[in-house]
């Protein structure tokens, strides 16, 4: 195969600032709009509503543009549909090609930017979901001078149910555009690389050619090209456990954390503040915790990835592993079957958790945390949850330093025997404080039933605040 490299220009100055803006933009509406819409607080309602207009009426202004450019340019006909044979062909690839290896059916060049997919996607970005947003958002915006001039407009309310649909549709698309972006080129951010400086390296058109192939061979059978074996298993294996140690070790300490509710309201109000740096910020800044959640979401979403290359990916194979884990009937072996089971639990049950600090990084606290699980019904996803996570945790820290070797003494098997009763001990002592902080949350939320939505205040403070007036 000719491995010959070529650097082609293909997307022009105008094109990415265009896509660069849009980007900027989209993202900026999309956290302004679904502040507006409650889903979370982070700049106040008239400083959102403010900012979402600002950037509504910048990205019109940058669509009419591109408009222009696209017609005076010529660069419209990229957005002609190709023929249903051809989008079948690619949505194969992308359904199965892509996991066996197969050649990419499409090779890009400047006048053929986007393959068949791309192509009805972004025409159908255009079309429809664009205008949907541009007149939805637009009614809603002038409803009142529109009711006044006597024009026949849908409710308000079904307006902004529109609207939010249409926010929704380009979230979903969004989320669609970058996984493709960043898992189907040869080499990391080779697209994101080549939006940026215009220049497409002609090998990496091609999302399957040699060295990715040779990387998927090496990871699945550890041998390389040259028959040597291969360290990429190594080097993956290493960036799992690095992963999973993080996180273990961050959610014991987040167990530790949210336990100070134990303790009382105020400790537990302390601890939140603190970590919204009350300390540099005058009554702390939610928006810190949402950076914080992020990553560990972050975190939490690549050591899934690289803990799937060793799950089952078919019945096929379930039934071979257990029927394995069955015939030697070995301890370490069954541990890391659980680790399967709550390693899915934790995957959604997790993601659910993550999402709602993410998006309501104020609503923690004595009160509103309990409020989320009484009122808001969590408490039976945080106590699957908290199974799940403190099993995996410590089974995983079990099984990194049985694999690394960490305090390996002299004799192997007193050793493991010592990390399996320390094993134990910390699930044991980590359920138990778990489950007496999720009856407290409970008791708490209870109690506070009839007052959903109302913050907690240390008397500390409601006292000053009474001696100020």
């Amino acid at each position: 195969m000719n491995t010959s490299i070529k650097h082609v220009m293909m997307y022009s100055r105008f094109e990415r600032f265009w896509h660069w803006s849009q980007a900027v933009l989209i993202i900026s509406l999309l956290v302004t709009g679904f502040e507006i819409h409650g889903s979370w607080t982070w700049f106040g309602f008239e400083q959102v509503v403010q900012l979402h207009r600002i950037a509504a009426w910048t990205i019109v202004g940058l669509w009419i543009l591109a408009i222009f450019w696209h017609l005076t340019t010529g660069e419209w006909r990229q957005y002609i549909p190709s023929s249903p044979g051809k989008l079948i062909e690619m949505m194969r690839y992308y359904l199965i090609g892509i996991f066996r290896g197969d050649d990419h059916p499409f090779h890009m060049s400047p006048k053929r930017k986007h393959n068949p997919l791309q192509r009805m996607a972004y025409l159908s970005l255009h079309l429809f979901i664009t205008p949907l947003i541009w007149i939805s958002g637009g009614i809603y915006l002038f409803y009142a001078s529109l009711v006044a001039m006597g024009v026949n407009v849908p409710p308000l309310g079904t307006v902004a149910m529109i609207h939010t649909a249409g926010a929704f549709i380009m979230l979903t698309f969004l989320v669609a555009h970058l996984y493709f972006t960043l898992s189907t080129s040869e080499k990391p951010f080779a697209f994101v690389r080549a939006m940026i400086t215009g220049y497409e390296v002609e090998e990496a058109n091609r999302f399957h050619e040699e060295k990715l192939q040779q990387g998927v061979v090496e990871t699945l059978t550890n041998q390389a090209a040259d028959g040597r074996k291969s360290s990429m298993p190594a080097k993956l294996d290493f960036a799992q456990s690095a992963t999973g140690l993080i996180l273990a070790l961050f959610m014991i300490g987040h167990m530790l954390f949210v336990a100070s509710i134990l303790i009382s309201k105020e400790a537990m109000y302390s601890v939140t503040k603190f970590f919204e740096l009350s300390f540099i910020f005058e009554g702390g800044n939610p928006a810190i915790v949402a950076i914080a959640v992020g990553s560990v979401f972050a975190l939490f979403f690549v050591h899934a990835l690289l803990a799937m290359r060793k799950f089952p990916i078919n019945y096929r194979q379930f039934r071979a592993m257990k029927s394995f884990k069955d015939f030697y009937n070995h301890p370490d072996t069954n541990l890391w079957f659980i680790q399967i089971i709550t390693g899915f639990v934790m995957f959604f049950a997790g993601s659910v958790h993550l999402l709602l600090m993410l998006t309501n990084p104020g609503d923690i606290g004595p009160f509103a945390s309990s409020d989320r699980v009484w009122s808001d019904h969590m408490w039976a996803i945080y106590l699957i949850l908290l199974l799940a996570v403190e099993f995996h945790g410590s089974i995983g820290l079990y099984r990194l330093a049985i694999k690394w070797g960490w305090f390996e003494g002299s004799d192997s098997k007193a050793s493991r025997k010592r990390l399996k009763i320390i094993k134990k001990v910390l699930s044991m002592v980590l359920i138990a404080i778990g489950l007496l902080t999720l009856i407290a949350y409970m008791k708490i939320g209870f109690d506070h039933r009839d007052h959903v939505g109302e913050r907690f205040t240390p008397p500390v403070i409601e006292q000053s605040q009474v001696g100020g007036n």
